[in-house]
C-alpha cells in the first residue's frame, strides 16, 4: 500500500479512484474523479479532485 493511500474510516480498506458524472447546482460535469471504498461504496473527493471540480465550474478558491 502507498504511504499516502486513503483508507475508508468505516471499512479500513484503501479507496480506489473512479470517474462518474456529477451534478453541481444543476450543471452536470462529466468524467469527474473521486475515490470510492470498494466495500461500502462511500465516495469522497481528495483535495486535488475538489480543486479540479471548482476550476471546471469557475468557483474562486
Amino acid at each position: 500500500m502507498k504511504a499516502n493511500a486513503l483508507l475508508c474510516p468505516a471499512c479500513c480498506v484503501q479507496y480506489v479512484e473512479v470517474e462518474f458524472d456529477f451534478e453541481v447546482d444543476g450543471v452536470i460535469l462529466h468524467n469527474v474523479k473521486a475515490v470510492r471504498c470498494p466495500t461500502c461504496k462511500e465516495e469522497r473527493f481528495t483535495a486535488e479532485q475538489y480543486q479540479a471540480i471548482r476550476k471546471r465550474i469557475n468557483i474562486p478558491f
